[in-house]
């Protein structure tokens, strides 16, 4: 079924799969510079800076 799918529509596939992959990135990225300014005022606290 996959494979008779993936060889009808190889360019839909490949546009999702670059979709998807580009949000993730994007949200990975967004997210990970959340946590790093979540850390960041963590640490400026711990250190006496507000």
């Amino acid at each position: 079924m996959l494979s008779f799918y993936s060889s009808r529509h190889p360019c839909v596939i490949k546009q999702v799969h670059s979709q998807a992959l580009t949000t993730i990135l994007a949200l990975t990225e967004v997210i990970s510079a959340f946590f790093g300014l979540i850390n960041r005022k963590e640490i400026n606290t711990e250190n006496g800076y507000s």
